[in-house]
């Protein structure tokens, strides 16, 4: 991009509308454009990372004057130019950042699923007469205000996005100490003991994990992405401190009783997966805030998740709901997207609304 082009895009990404508005910064801000590439993304970046501040000469060169001290690990200008505007964030957005990151190249990341992810990991402050889920919601829209996220201008209220692959490997290079993506088999053992977020890329049907026996298994998240038939046990026995397993997609067939072991666990995704029934074990999971699943019957274990904030249906139309399931204080999102709407109906349970099958009868 021509030096003149970039210096426009700056300007303009500010949401200035005259450029005499800032021909006193012009020299430096074309300073700026060269530390960033002359690359269209780095520019807009940088742009929003400005916004915040004066648009004083001062202010800008002190900005400027970030690129020659910046101790940071990155490998060209390009990338500092990404990395400063990812360290002018706040703490807590930061984590929201570059827990996108866990998310595979060209991955579409929805609005509902990160904000979920981001609340049981902990991420999202609580702010007095506000629900976790809005707050989050203004994080989510605020890394794309900071085009640290791309918005899918086709999805209605941009509920979809991506991360650039520039962002995402920046993303990646900052946590690569905790993170990992890729063929977990692949990776050794003893790393467990300093990883924290597992993003397991499966080409076999078994998803085989490293040893673990010798090793403090202290990882938080783990997610799947395309398709194991069978899990190993060693997932459920040793990874006993995981707050979000993800197996969606993932064809396996049955959960084995060792689930009830993850007591720590806020979030559990089995949608799409060939599961028809869950363990009575499962009401072990007293901390679990979102069940993601696809049964037409929930068991009677699910009345006793006491922390259950969100349930996913996802187009099952449920024949049977356990008596009680009405009494969890906190279940207050129920998401089911029915087939057939001429099969079905609303009815209500308790503070929560349920989309059934006609034939159900409920006793709640």
């Amino acid at each position: 991009m021509a030096v003149e082009v970039g210096w426009e895009l700056l300007w303009k990404s500010m949401n200035i509308e005259e450029e005499k508005e800032m021909q006193n910064l012009r020299k430096t801000g074309i300073e700026i454009v060269h530390k960033c590439g002359r690359l269209p993304l780095a520019i807009k970046v940088t742009a929003s990372a400005l916004s915040s501040r004066e648009l004083t000469e001062n202010e800008w060169k002190r900005y400027l004057s970030r690129f020659i001290g910046s101790q940071s690990i990155l490998l060209d200008e390009t990338e500092e130019a990404l990395y400063l505007s990812y360290d002018e964030l706040p703490h807590r957005l930061k984590q929201c950042f570059l827990y996108c990151a866990l998310y595979v190249e060209d991955s579409v990341i929805e609005r509902d699923e990160v904000t979920w992810l981001w609340i049981v990991e902990g991420f999202i402050e609580e702010q007095h007469g506000q629900l976790l889920e809005d707050i989050a919601a203004e994080y989510y829209y605020q890394l794309i205000h900071r085009n640290l996220l791309q918005p899918d201008i086709m999805s209605f209220d941009q509920a979809k996005c991506k991360m650039h692959d520039l962002l995402r490997q920046l993303a990646c290079n900052i946590s690569r100490e905790e993170c990992f993506v890729g063929d977990v088999e692949s990776s050794r053992g003893e790393n467990m003991s300093k990883l924290r977020r597992v993003t397991a890329v499966i080409k076999k049907d078994m998803l085989v994990l490293p040893r673990v026996d010798k090793v403090d298994v202290k990882v938080r998240t783990f997610l799947t992405i395309e398709g194991a038939t069978r899990i190993e046990d060693t997932l459920f026995k040793k990874f006993l401190l995981l707050r979000v397993l993800v197996l969606n997609y993932s064809r396996v067939q049955s959960i084995p009783d060792y689930i009830g072991k993850l007591i720590h666990l806020r979030l559990l995704n089995l949608d799409y997966t060939g599961i028809s029934c869950l363990p009575e074990s499962i009401g072990s999971l007293k901390n679990v805030q979102v069940l993601s699943l696809r049964l037409h019957t929930l068991p009677l274990a699910m009345t006793l998740l006491c922390s259950l904030r969100c349930l996913h249906l996802f187009g099952t139309e449920i024949n049977q709901v356990p008596k009680g399931i009405g009494k969890l204080k906190f279940l207050t999102d129920i998401r089911d997207y029915p087939v057939g709407e001429d099969r079905t109906r609303w009815m209500e349970v308790g503070r929560v609304v349920f989309f059934v099958a006609d034939e159900v009868s409920l006793s709640c």
